[in-house]
C-alpha cells in the first residue's frame, strides 16, 4: 500500500516517513522532493532572509519549482501567496498535473493541510492514509514550544550532542509563544478529526501514536502494518539509522526553565480546545 502521512508535529511522523522512504521510492516508484519532504509546510523556521538595509530578518516561504519532473522546494521572500489555502491549492495543482502524467511524489502531509481537507483527501484517495497522533497533550505542547524556541526540531546522530546540551541547560519559553499553542491545538483537532471523515468515505486509514513508537521493533511492526508487507525492510540501507531522528526521553518540567509558569496555561488551552475526543 502506498501511504500518505497526515502528520501533526512532534508525533514521530518523521521517523516513520524517513524509514519508509527507501521502500516507497524504490519499490512503489514515488519520486523524492528536492530540498524538503514537507511540501505543504508554509514557512521554514530555519531558512531566513536578512535585509541588510533595514537589518531585519524574514522567514522564508516554501515554494515548489518543477523542472523536468523534478519537484524542488525553494525558499522565497517576499512571500508569494496571501494565505494557506492558496498555497495548498497551488501545490495540489502542480501535483495533479504530474499525476495525470503518471508521476507521483513522496510527500509527508503536515498540519497545514487542515485548511484544504476535502481537496487533499480526494487527491490522495488512492493511497493508504496514516494519521499520527500523541496521547500526552501536555508533552505535545511542551515539545512544540521547545522545538519552536530552539529551532532544533529533531535530534539526529549529527547533532545529538548539541541537542542534549540545549536540554541540559534548559529552555525558557516566552509568554507570547503560548498563544501559538491555541492555534496548534485547533489545527491538530481538525487534522485528527479526519480519521472519521476518511473512514466514512471507506478509504483505508491507520492511526499511530507517538508513545507506541518507542523502540525500533515497534517502529518496524507499525510500518509493516502500514505498508501491508515486511519486504520493505529489504530496501533499508545499512546506515539508515544514522539519518533518522533519535528519540530522547525528556522530563519537560526539567527541560523548560519556566515550566511552573506556563503549564497551567497549557492545561487550560487543552481543556478549552475539545481535542481530547479525537485522541
Amino acid at each position: 500500500m502506498i501511504p500518505f502521512f497526515i502528520s501533526a508535529p512532534r508525533t514521530r511522523s518523521s521517523v516513520l516517513f524517513e524509514t519508509a522512504q527507501y521502500y516507497c521510492e524504490s519499490a512503489l516508484n514515488l519520486l523524492p522532493l528536492g530540498n524538503h519532504t514537507e511540501l505543504f509546510l508554509e514557512f521554514s523556521q530555519n531558512a531566513e532572509f536578512k535585509d541588510a538595509k533595514t537589518n531585519t530578518t524574514h522567514i522564508s516561504e516554501l515554494y515548489p519549482v518543477l523542472q523536468q519532473d523534478n519537484l524542488n522546494v525553494h525558499y522565497v521572500y517576499p512571500h508569494i501567496f496571501a494565505n494557506r489555502k492558496e498555497r495548498n491549492l497551488y501545490k495540489l495543482d502542480i501535483l495533479q498535473q504530474q499525476k495525470q502524467k503518471g508521476i507521483n511524489y513522496n510527500i509527508k502531509g503536515t498540519i497545514q493541510i487542515a485548511d484544504t481537507p476535502d481537496e487533499i483527501i480526494d487527491f490522495y484517495k488512492d493511497r493508504h492514509f496514516v494519521i499520527t497522533k500523541r496521547r500526552n497533550l501536555e508533552d505535545y505542547l511542551c515539545s512544540f514550544l521547545v522545538a519552536m524556541t530552539t529551532k532544533l526540531f529533531h535530534a539526529r546522530p549529527n547533532n545529538v550532542d548539541r541537542y542534549q546540551d540545549i536540554l541540559d541547560n534548559q529552555v525558557t519559553v516566552k509568554s507570547d509563544m503560548l498563544d501559538k499553542t491555541k492555534t496548534l491545538l485547533d489545527y491538530t483537532k481538525k487534522l485528527w478529526s479526519l480519521e472519521k471523515y476518511i473512514t466514512d468515505l471507506n478509504y483505508t486509514c491507520t492511526v499511530t501514536y507517538y508513545e507506541d513508537l518507542d523502540t525500533q521493533d515497534n517502529i518496524h511492526s507499525t510500518l509493516t502494518k502500514i505498508l501491508g508487507t515486511d519486504t520493505w525492510q529489504q530496501y533499508l540501507p545499512e546506515n539508515y539509522q544514522q539519518k533518522i531522528p533519535i528519540k530522547i526521553q525528556k522530563d519537560y518540567s526539567k527541560v523548560i526553565s519556566n515550566y511552573d509558569e506556563i503549564i497551567s496555561v497549557l492545561r487550560q488551552n487543552i481543556n478549552q480546545s475539545g481535542i481530547k475526543e479525537y485522541i
